[in-house]
C-alpha cells in the first residue's frame, strides 16, 4: 500500500495519501473529522462487512463518529485528506 501519513499533537492531525486503485488496510479512529483535499470516490468497508460508496468534492469537510474501516480508493487519481481526530477528555485553549 502507499500512502504517506504526518502526525502533529492533539487533536491528532493526520494528512492522509494513497494512491488511484490502491487500499488501505482495516483501521480505527475515534471521533473525527475529514477535509478532502482533492476529489475522491472511495468504497469503506466497516468491520462487520457493511460496505459503501463516498464520493467527495475538493474542499469538503464533513464529522464522522468513532469508526473501524478498510477504504479502497476507487478514482484515478491520489486520495489526499486531511482529518482531525478528536481525543476524549482533552480541552482546547
Amino acid at each position: 500500500m502507499n500512502r504517506s501519513w504526518r502526525y502533529s499533537v492533539a487533536p491528532l492531525l493526520i494528512i492522509g495519501s494513497f494512491l488511484a486503485g490502491r487500499g488501505f488496510a482495516q483501521h480505527s479512529h475515534p471521533n473525527y473529522v475529514v477535509y478532502t483535499l482533492e476529489p475522491f470516490k472511495a468504497r469503506i468497508r466497516l468491520k462487520d462487512g457493511t460496505e459503501r460508496i463516498s464520493q467527495r468534492k475538493a474542499g469538503e469537510a464533513y464529522w464522522n463518529p468513532p469508526i473501524t474501516h478498510s477504504v479502497e480508493n476507487l478514482g484515478d487519481t491520489p486520495i489526499h485528506n486531511l482529518i482531525i481526530e478528536l481525543k476524549s477528555g482533552g480541552s482546547c485553549h
